[in-house]
C-alpha cells in the first residue's frame, strides 16, 4: 500500500509531481545576493564622493512626485546637496540591496556610506531642514 495513494493508478504520479513542483519552485524563487557593485556599478561611482542625497521612488508613486517637486525647488538653492533619483522599477536590485521597502525613501551617502535616511513624504520645510543638516 502506497503512502501517497489517493486514487487507483494516480499514486505513482503524485511523488514525481511533488518533486518536480519543488524543483520548479526553488528554481524560480532562488535569489543570489547581489551587491550594488555587481548590478549597479554606476551607483557606487555616483555616491563615492560626498554628500549625496539619493531618493528611491517610482513614477507611479504620488508621494514620490510630491517629493520630486520639493527636491526641484531645493536644487535651485545656492547651497544644496547633490541629488540622485533612483527609479525602483528600473533599478530593482539596487533598491533590494539597500532594503527599500516603501517609497519615497531617501538616503544620504557620504564617501559611499549611508549616513542618514528618511522614509515617506515630507513638507517643504521639513525636507529643506533635514537636507541642510546633512551638508
Amino acid at each position: 500500500m502506497s503512502f501517497f495513494k489517493l486514487v487507483d493508478g494516480v499514486d505513482k504520479l503524485i511523488l514525481p509531481a511533488i518533486i518536480l513542483g519543488a524543483i520548479a519552485y526553488f528554481a524560480l524563487n532562488s535569489t543570489t545576493p547581489q551587491t550594488a557593485t555587481d548590478t549597479e556599478s554606476w551607483f557606487e561611482d555616483a555616491v563615492a564622493g560626498g554628500p549625496v542625497l539619493v531618493k528611491f521612488g517610482a513614477e507611479w508613486c504620488g508621494p514620490c512626485r510630491q517629493m520630486d517637486a520639493v527636491m526641484d525647488e531645493y536644487e535651485n538653492q545656492p547651497e544644496h546637496l547633490r541629488i540622485l533619483r533612483v527609479n525602483i522599477d528600473e533599478h530593482h536590485s539596487l533598491a533590494q540591496h539597500f532594503g527599500i521597502r516603501s517609497i519615497p525613501h531617501m538616503l544620504v551617502f557620504d564617501e559611499g556610506r549611508v549616513v542618514s535616511e528618511k522614509r515617506g513624504s515630507m513638507s517643504r520645510e521639513q525636507f529643506f531642514a533635514w537636507a541642510d543638516a546633512q551638508r
